[in-house]
């Protein structure tokens, strides 16, 4: 029995290790985030990395943004995870440092406690995205909200350069109303 428990303890841990502290280089992209009522993080992209495919972003279980959109996610991406409580309303803004970098702005909901990177995402609750405008200027600040009704959700935060951008700081102003 004790060797079971031992067993499926192992199993519990090597399956949790994606948002652990497992050397893997997917978490030095990833900052978690306290859930708290207002926070302003600041970053660049410049430490992310530039994803081998876009086309989770477009399939119908995930519907974050279309298959035109995906020059203005082809840069660097950086991640930030936040859970979101029950009955509440996240809202997230993206202010570029240089107003004339083309970054775009994503954030999908899974379940409460689920790390998952882009490009392992099968499926997601809610996916919103906010990308630069078509001719890749920035026009303005970016902004996705997500809300969490009957149950609590992890957030996942994604901040992309447009195609060639590679270094741009920002800011991330997030806000939780419960």
């Amino acid at each position: 029995m004790n060797l079971l428990v031992l067993a499926l303890g192992l199993l519990v841990g090597i399956a949790c290790t994606k948002d652990g502290d497992s050397g893997d280089p997917e978490n030095e992209l990833l900052t978690k985030l306290e859930s708290k009522a207002s926070q302003t993080v600041s970053g660049n992209i410049s430490g992310g990395k530039i994803l081998g495919t876009l086309d989770w972003a477009w399939s119908s279980s995930n519907a974050c943004f279309v298959e035109p959109a995906e020059s203005r996610y082809q840069g660097k991406h950086i991640f930030y995870q936040i859970e979101l409580p029950t009955n509440s309303i996240i809202k997230i803004s993206l202010i570029p440092n240089d107003a004339s970098t083309a970054m775009g702005l994503y954030a999908y909901s899974k379940a409460s406690g689920n790390v998952t990177f882009p490009e392992d995402l099968n499926s997601a609750v809610t996916c919103e995205a906010d990308p630069s405008n078509n001719n890749g200027r920035q026009t303005g600040n970016r902004s996705v909200e997500l809300n969490a009704i009957s149950n609590p959700y992890s957030i996942m935060i994604g901040v992309a350069g447009a195609e060639g951008v590679e270094d741009a700081g920002f800011k991330l102003e997030i806000e939780i109303e419960s």
